[in-house]
């Protein structure tokens, strides 16, 4: 009886897999050698959804990143305007955005508080903030005419898949408070647990 698969498992050992470990893959026009990783490390599918990569397991991977600022003056008054929004596109059931927020504002005549916050403007997706609520929010007592600085920052998980536009929206008791251009921005990065 005639062994067909020994010519080929010798080939093949001989030709592409030279560590042990090795593995084989079909690369653009032939198989070829997809050499071991580093202990600890997994496979997974690359970005481009055809190349295989390693990574280290029960890490976070960030996989994508917005960022944007209020292109306008916003003047804060006793209601909630939008300062800016950001389109995160199409977001994934369990995926984590984390949230960073910067806006500078100048108080009036008169102190008072200054709130703002990152909420869901529009979209099909499902979204929950610190387990339980649907905002981050900040509040900070602003003496008349003087300059306010907040920064926030939190993590956003998916809860149900769709297109998510989240925005940044802020309201000012005593006096209005004044966002000049590019005092208001939101970076946002999507992060996944990989291992």
């Amino acid at each position: 009886m005639v062994d067909i698969i020994a010519p080929v498992t010798d080939y093949v050992s001989d030709s592409i897999l030279t560590t042990r470990g090795d593995l084989l893959k079909r690369g653009p026009a032939d198989t070829e050698r997809f050499p071991k990783g580093a202990g600890g490390q997994i496979i997974r599918v690359g970005a481009d959804g055809v190349d295989l990569q390693y990574e280290r397991a029960g890490q976070f991977l960030f996989e994508d990143e917005h960022s944007v600022s209020n292109t306008g003056v916003i003047t804060l008054t006793g209601s909630f305007s939008t300062i800016v929004t950001i389109d995160l596109g199409n977001v994934y059931i369990n995926g984590r955005y984390g949230i960073y927020v910067m806006v500078n504002g100048n108080k009036g005549a008169l102190a008072g508080n200054t709130h703002v916050r990152i909420a869901k403007d529009s979209g099909s997706a499902d979204i929950q903030m610190y387990h339980d609520f649907t905002t981050l929010v900040s509040a900070l007592y602003i003496d008349a005419i003087t300059m306010g600085y907040f920064r926030m920052s939190g993590l956003i998980k998916i809860t149900g898949a769709g297109t998510l536009v989240l925005k940044l929206e802020g309201w000012s008791t005593g006096s209005t408070t004044e966002i000049s251009i590019n005092a208001g921005q939101i970076y946002a990065h999507r992060m996944r647990i990989v291992g």
